[in-house]
């Protein structure tokens, strides 16, 4: 999980940088993104289903 939110802040610093218009930004964002929001949201029901 931890990797996932590296690659996806490195992306997003890539895409910052390049002014939104890197491919490999882009493409980085959602192979890291997606599955760092799938996870964080999977996290967030895990705790709740708990309390």
């Amino acid at each position: 999980m931890l990797g996932t939110l590296t690659g996806f802040a490195t992306a997003v610093m890539g895409l910052i940088l390049a002014r939104w218009r890197s491919w490999c930004g882009w493409i980085g964002l959602v192979l890291n993104g997606l599955p760092a929001l799938l996870l964080c949201g999977w996290l967030l029901l895990v705790f709740v289903a708990r309390g």
